[in-house]
């Protein structure tokens, strides 16, 4: 059997679904699905098994009963005896107790006991059930104090939070397979009512949408509202090569002529309001990179949507989506984001159509979208560099037309930690 039937039925076992239903569900044998839950530590329900209550046994008839009041003898200390058949054996060690110290290690650090049983599984050998460690694990917290933790109040509609992340496995309506999908949940702090939404795709148009939905199901928008995984929602989809960079960290005073007042005002994104350009040269090591990509996370901090990607990526993107048939849908893509990054154009050679294609790329952004480009290039040798003056000159006309020019440098980050290495 494949990895991937055994996920469903594990996703299945952890839903609650019967031995018969997952069997319906997926084809695989109830023995079989009953073998891979107990080996995930996940109690296997039977069909009708709930709400079933035990019949009492019967008790036993008495044997050699006498109502002979002459037959009957007195009690006395010595013959009077309890014993109701053979003494019960004492109860056998928990096999979890020679990892006592481990597990009471890792329940300190606030982990479950079904992580607690994979690592003892995985690391130590351990044979045991998943229900043994549970067990235990339930007898150690019981010696020890609960931890103290902070209460955080709020007023009713001031707050609300939300989570967005990794969801169950769910079966696709069209095509009838079990996909992973993506979870948004968004809780209200004064209440905590929560809106649960599923999603097979993500992005950040779906993101947005989902926070739409979730307030209409609540008939209200509270005041604030704080992303919990804002990085899987908005970042995450911008595909940014260093989602760390940001303008708090860069330091202006190693190059101090360059023009930091140009770097604020672009990290306004009023620039992409007016559907202008920008573009940053300068040698390798300068910032380019770390700029352009702060002033992106900055126009998605603003509502915008960005689009990162490397000059000779952005092109073998272009490509795979000419052989796939699908050139035109990747360029209208291309023209629909608010903000195109093109990072480090000229550091790698480029195929033959780069020229032709960068500019019908920008003819398609011109005046409709912002569009920012870095180069360790000068103006001049971007015709040497693509073979093609003709079209080269005409994209940088257009980038230039409404376009702000940041020169970077001279001094060079990389020279200067290679020196200090040294």
């Amino acid at each position: 059997m494949n990895e991937e039937k055994k996920k469903q039925v594990i996703a299945l076992g952890q839903l609650g679904w019967a031995l018969r239903r997952i069997e319906e569900a997926t084809g695989v044998r109830r023995e079989t699905a009953a073998r891979y839950l107990k080996a995930a530590g996940i109690p296997v329900r039977q069909p009708g098994g709930w709400g079933r209550r035990k019949t009492p046994a019967l008790s036993k008839p008495a044997n050699e009963v006498t109502t002979d009041p002459e037959g009957a003898k007195p009690a006395n200390g010595s013959e009077v005896t309890t014993d109701s058949g053979d003494p019960k054996p004492p109860p056998s060690p928990s096999t979890s107790e020679p990892y006592r110290e481990l597990i009471e290690s890792a329940l300190s650090l606030g982990r479950n006991a079904m992580s607690v049983w994979q690592e003892l599984v995985d690391r130590h050998g351990f044979t045991g059930s998943y229900e043994s460690v549970k067990r235990y694990a339930r007898k150690l917290r019981g010696t020890q104090s609960p931890e103290a933790c902070g209460i955080i109040e709020t007023a009713p509609g001031e707050e609300s939070q939300v989570d967005y992340g990794t969801g169950p496995m769910v079966r696709d309506g069209q095509t009838g397979k079990y996909r992973r999908t993506r979870l948004f949940v968004l809780t209200l702090g004064f209440s905590r009512k929560c809106v649960r939404l599923l999603r097979f795709h993500s992005s950040t148009r779906i993101w947005a949408e989902l926070h739409e939905q979730a307030f209409r199901r609540l008939g209200g928008v509270t005041r604030f509202v704080i992303p919990d995984n804002l990085k899987e929602g908005v970042l995450k989809q911008a595909a940014f090569r260093d989602n760390h960079r940001a303008l708090d960290s860069f330091d202006f005073t190693f190059n101090p002529k360059m023009n930091r007042s140009l770097v604020f005002d672009l990290a306004t994104c009023a620039f992409i309001g007016r559907r202008e350009d920008a573009l940053f040269l300068g040698p390798g090591g300068t910032g380019k990179s770390h700029l352009a990509q702060a002033i992106g996370q900055a126009a998605i901090l603003q509502g915008y949507r960005v689009f990162y990607r490397e000059a000779h990526v952005l092109l073998d993107e272009l490509a795979d989506a000419v052989a796939d048939g699908k050139r035109k849908q990747y360029l209208e893509s291309l023209a629909a984001v608010p903000l195109l990054i093109v990072d480090d154009f000229g550091m790698r050679k480029l195929p033959l159509t780069a020229a032709e294609d960068l500019l019908e790329i920008v003819m398609r952004r011109y005046e409709r979208a912002s569009t920012l480009l870095t180069s360790n290039r000068p103006v001049e040798d971007r015709g040497k560099l693509l073979g093609d003056t003709a079209s080269v000159s005409s994209m940088l006309d257009r980038l230039l037309h409404h376009g702000h020019v940041l020169k970077c440098g001279p001094r060079s980050w990389r020279t200067k930690a290679s020196a200090s290495v040294a």
